[in-house]
């Protein structure tokens, strides 16, 4: 392995060059190499973004951290930008990965070993760059990724994130299409997703050769309003028929409509464009960073255990930081946490979300170069735990240390708090509790208020809950406040004894913190569809008892001293999740719908309960 430069390179080569797949597709790749000759590890990332458009800013994080001694290589990927072919999302991604690697190691400036990095789509195509198996490949580092059904697509099993699946591809992916095709959009809707504005500001600003801290202090300032505006576009989406824009979104991206066909992960077209699937037999080196309330962060602990629990594997590392998927460049949210951002040369735009500085940069030093820089030997995991304000270091996940605590359902917890006596209560329930009951309307669906969206559409993160609380087919139990406060890390779950009058339904659970003014926001939300439940598959029987378990997304979260935990029940979150029409069908499949009658018991033979995983508050960091 190389050995680090003693000092910073200052002269690079750039150049382009149109790297041969196996089947003749020639895909446009940019390389940046110290100048002068010599051996080096490269890293590879590929995009679909289009490696030379300006807002990508790949151009001077290739050249910055090609100074670095490494050679950066940069490509779109197939059917983008400059890359011949079709695009069909990770479709090709495995070999056309594979493909790479194998020229990269060809080259002369190659000195056999490969690292694979990105953060979002790069992050994706990372991961399915790490299962392609090659064996150059010696470290990767995927940030705020997952794979389809992590959030990429689906929340779970048949339950559609839109703004992921919908929405993105609008604001993200069809400009390119259109400039390939020629073709035009008419839908002032749709054009103004396309012509984002954040992103427009984002590529004048990267434009400049000196950027001030003025102008960033601009920019920043403007976010806000960016971002509303963003959302105020996304509104005028949201409101088409979600099956007419899946129908008119396929005819400029195909795979689209394909996705929305093929609900189950277990279905053999998932074989090939899910890298999930393959984590567990992978064995490369990984830093797996994410951020509490990214879409994708499900995903980014699974990853990680999947690949740790591989006996053959090197070390694996977590990091997750208490932001959206777009870190603080995003400030939609009501809380905001410290600014943690760190320098970090091989990450790309120089910086990460981590507790000490350089952590992507000393990782592919460590096994890209054997550099005895002792990150092997860290604890594997590192989270900030939010209101504590703090990082701290783990070793396992969930913490060994965990009390698991059942809150069971209590009262009535019937619609509209300010009506209800809802409780949560580590006492049981008793015989002949009576159960709350609702009317999910799939025409008028419970809003989304903050939680883990992409992004691109309403706002993520932690916002007030009272107006949706205040709503009829919303149920609400609420613990009793805690004098001394408590943590809450690792996974939570929601276990429900229902009944409903349809033959297929959701029921959604949210975790909220009830503060000593009555102000209640979120932590961490769930969603299941009874037709996809692993352990009951298809339609019910209207009307018999069904036992749901709802898995939250994990998050570490202290309860400050006089604040309570607050659970929410209902059977929509929109647009956070698609929502159900309670047929047996797909909203994105056709219009129809119909509402159903929910029930949830919480009696001694039906204890409804949360679960959580409470943290002793003697533990020390460790």
């Amino acid at each position: 392995m190389q050995k680090l430069p003693e000092s910073k390179i200052t002269e690079i080569d750039a150049h382009e060059v149109l790297v041969p797949m196996r089947d003749g597709t020639r895909l446009a790749t940019s390389v940046y190499a110290p100048r002068g000759g010599g051996v080096w590890p490269t890293l590879l990332l590929r995009t679909g973004y289009g490696k030379d458009e300006t807002y990508s800013g790949l151009d001077s994080w290739g050249k910055e951290a090609a100074a670095e001694g490494y050679v950066i290589v940069v490509q779109d990927l197939r059917g983008r930008y400059g890359s011949e072919g079709a695009f069909e999302l990770a479709d090709d991604d495995r070999d056309d990965a594979h493909d790479t690697i194998d020229w990269i190691v060809s080259q002369p400036w190659s000195d056999g070993g490969v690292g694979l990095a990105g953060s979002s789509f790069l992050g994706l195509t990372t991961l399915l760059g790490v299962v392609g198996g090659h064996p150059a490949v010696r470290a990767a580092v995927p940030a705020v990724a997952a794979g389809p059904f992590d959030g990429y697509g689906y929340f779970g099993p048949g339950v559609v994130q839109t703004d992921a699946l919908l929405l993105w591809p609008i604001a993200s992916l069809l400009e390119d299409v259109l400039k390939q095709t020629g073709e035009k959009v008419d839908d002032p809707a749709i054009t103004r997703i396309i012509d984002f504005p954040l992103r427009t500001v984002a590529a004048a600003l990267m434009a400049q050769e000196d950027v001030t801290p003025d102008q960033v202090a601009e920019l920043m300032r403007r976010l806000p309003e960016l971002m509303a505006e963003q959302s105020v576009a996304a509104e005028a989406i949201y409101e088409k028929s979600p099956h007419e824009l899946v129908s008119w979104l396929s005819g400029h991206l195909p795979w689209v409509g394909e996705w929305v066909a093929h609900p189950d992960p277990r279905d053999p077209y998932w074989a090939r464009r899910d890298p999930t699937s393959g984590m567990g037999s992978v064995t490369v080196p990984m830093l797996h960073a994410g951020a509490w309330h990214d879409i994708f962060i499900r995903g980014t602990i699974r990853n990680f255990l999947r690949v740790q629990r591989n006996p053959g594997a090197g070390p694996q590392k977590l990091v997750i930081s208490p932001y959206t998927h777009f870190g603080p460049l995003a400030p939609a949210s009501e809380w905001t946490p410290a600014d943690i951002v760190v320098p970090d040369t091989l990450q790309m735009g120089g910086s990460s979300y981590a507790p000490t500085p350089q952590i992507v940069t000393r990782w592919f030093d460590r096994f890209l170069r054997g550099a005895e820089n002792g990150v092997d030997t860290e604890a594997p995991i590192s989270i900030y735990v939010q209101r504590a304000n703090m990082w701290r270091d783990e070793w396992e996940w969930p913490l060994a240390r965990t009390d698991w605590r059942r809150l069971h359902l209590r009262g009535g917890g019937a619609a509209n708090s300010a009506a209800g006596d809802g409780r949560l209560s580590e006492e049981p329930p008793s015989a002949g509790e009576p159960a709350d009951s609702y009317v999910h309307d799939p025409s008028v669906p419970v809003p989304t208020r903050g939680g883990t969206s992409l992004g691109t559409g309403s706002p993520a993160g932690i916002f007030d809950q009272r107006d949706v609380e205040s709503r009829q087919d919303v149920l609400v139990y609420t613990s009793a406040p805690s004098a001394e406060g408590f943590e809450v890390t690792g996974p939570v779950t929601v276990e429900l004894w229902v009944t409903t009058s349809a033959v297929d339904t959701d029921f959604t659970a949210k975790l909220t913190d009830v503060d000593p003014d009555g102000r209640s926001t979120n932590v961490c939300d769930g969603v299941t569809r009874l037709r996809f439940r692993p352990d009951a598959p298809g339609p019910v029987r209207p009307g018999d008892v069904q036992r749901v378990t709802i898995e939250l997304t994990p998050t570490s979260y202290l309860f400050l001293p006089g604040h309570a935990a607050r659970l929410q029940i209902a059977s929509s979150n929109y647009p956070l999740f698609d929502v159900n029409p309670n047929t047996g069908r797909s909203s994105l499949e056709d219009g129809e719908s119909t509402t159903a009658r929910q029930t949830v018991l919480h009696d001694d033979r039906h204890p409804s309960a949360l679960v959580l995983p409470i943290i002793p508050a003697e533990t020390e960091n460790r």
